[in-house]
């Protein structure tokens, strides 16, 4: 089978969730010998079009304009910061949206141009089924490309709450809203992301229930050899929904209750806002920032504990990596993070937006290396059966295969249906 994975960045660039599992994905499936040709973005530094080490997908990138916006997101968080504070206030984030926001638009529109030349071009993609990673306008985009050459669209839905709005920042944004909604197929990681496609009006009959996917690695932790605590996720996400500052609220408090504690967080981004929040209190030197990690396998195999407070999240691939590690995992209360970890059994699960609460999690599982133990196998085990990335290829195979049956098409609306504005 030929498969088309649309993504807005791809590696070597900085990884979120939805690039994550393209990449695995993509070594799955050419593993297994079906083809993938990957269409992206422009890379922010000349050099980073080349394929990953090891595979040879197709991997086509468009829009001129995106490397300089993909540089300014990296830059612009400074300037607002040193206006908004510690953490960043309304303030900070104000100037950081509204000197990002020309940009953000202006790369998006070089990028529908190189998509609408492709078009004019006349030839079609080398694809049979287009794998869209994201629901946002670039799902839109997708159906819209791929519904001139007859080729049916399967779109993951990698957030929740489902189908957000559209930013401002996008050019013919309600265009794209429309055109998502045509989709052959959705794939929905959780129950209740299911249930929120289908309160957005999208058919049930359209949305196939798909978890993330993980590589299990033939090692594992052993956390009740090991107190030590990670947070792998990248700065660039965002505090709010990330959670950040309940992250480093909560771990002040297990600092301050044991100063032998030790955090080690993972992942891009500048931690310098952070770094002073912990030297107002003398605790600096219990956090270490170890930056962008291509492989972060070496920080889950020495570590006991792994910590999620997000607010927001579709299904964690950290969560997922740190279960398949047999970490005790200490998770906020949301939808995506409640499919994976149960309270007690394989996992603790805390209130969103607590840090009081967090803290007296983690500082229960440092106290208890018996738990953590427990907490480790029971997550492992889970993983294995449920979250390997073998068995998640396999039943999207078999989705694509459903959705090339039916026929590109099959998920439009009805002549006269309703649309949404």
């Amino acid at each position: 089978m030929r498969i088309g994975m649309l993504v807005w960045s791809y590696w070597p660039e900085p990884e979120g969730g939805a690039e994550r599992q393209c990449r695995l994905l993509v070594r799955e499936l050419t593993r297994r010998g079906h083809a993938c040709a990957i269409y992206a973005s422009c890379a922010e530094r000349p050099g980073m079009d080349s394929p990953e080490p090891g595979l040879a997908p197709v991997v086509e990138r468009m829009g001129v304009l995106c490397p300089l916006e993909k540089k300014l997101r990296r830059i612009l968080p400074k300037w607002g910061r040193r206006l908004g504070g510690t953490p960043p206030l309304a303030l900070g984030k104000a100037v950081e949206f509204w000197l990002l926001a020309p940009m953000v638009w202006l790369s998006r529109l070089s990028f529908l141009a190189a998509l609408w030349v492709k078009v004019r071009r006349g030839k079609p993609p080398p694809v049979d089924v287009l794998h869209v990673h994201e629901s946002g306008w670039l799902a839109g985009v997708g159906v819209f490309w791929a519904r001139r050459w007859n080729i049916p669209v399967l779109i993951k839905e990698a957030t929740s709450p489902a189908l957000g709005r559209i930013s401002y920042g996008t050019p013919l944004r309600r265009t794209w809203d429309r055109r998502r909604r045509e989709a052959d197929g959705w794939g929905a990681q959780t129950p209740a992301v299911r249930r929120q496609l289908e309160e957005k009006g999208i058919p049930a009959r359209r949305i196939h229930l798909i978890p993330n996917g993980v590589r299990i690695p033939p090692s594992r932790a052993w956390p009740d050899q090991s107190d030590s605590v990670v947070y792998v996720g990248n700065l660039t996400q965002g505090s709010d929904w990330k959670a950040f500052d309940v992250l480093f609220d909560a771990w002040i408090r297990v600092a301050q209750a044991r100063p032998t504690a030790q955090l080690t967080f993972v992942g891009a981004g500048d931690p310098a806002p952070w770094i002073r929040m912990l030297q107002a209190g003398g605790l600096a030197h219990t956090v270490r920032f170890v930056g962008r990690a291509y492989d972060a396998a070496p920080h889950y195999a020495s570590a006991g504990i792994f910590v999620l407070p997000s607010r927001v999240e579709g299904m964690s691939n950290a969560l997922l990596e740190a279960q398949s590690w047999g970490l005790a995992c200490v998770v906020s209360d949301i939808p995506g993070n409640c499919a994976v970890v149960r309270d007690g059994v394989n996992g603790l699960v805390v209130p969103v937006g607590d840090a009081a609460s967090l803290a007296a999690a983690i500082h229960r599982l440092l106290e208890d290396a018996g738990l953590r133990r427990r907490l480790g196998d029971r997550a492992r085990d889970q993983a294995m059966k449920e979250y390997g990335i073998d068995s998640v290829a396999e039943r999207l195979l078999h989705i694509y295969g459903e959705i090339l049956s039916a026929g590109a098409g099959s998920g439009s609306p009805a002549p006269g249906a309703a649309r949404s504005p």
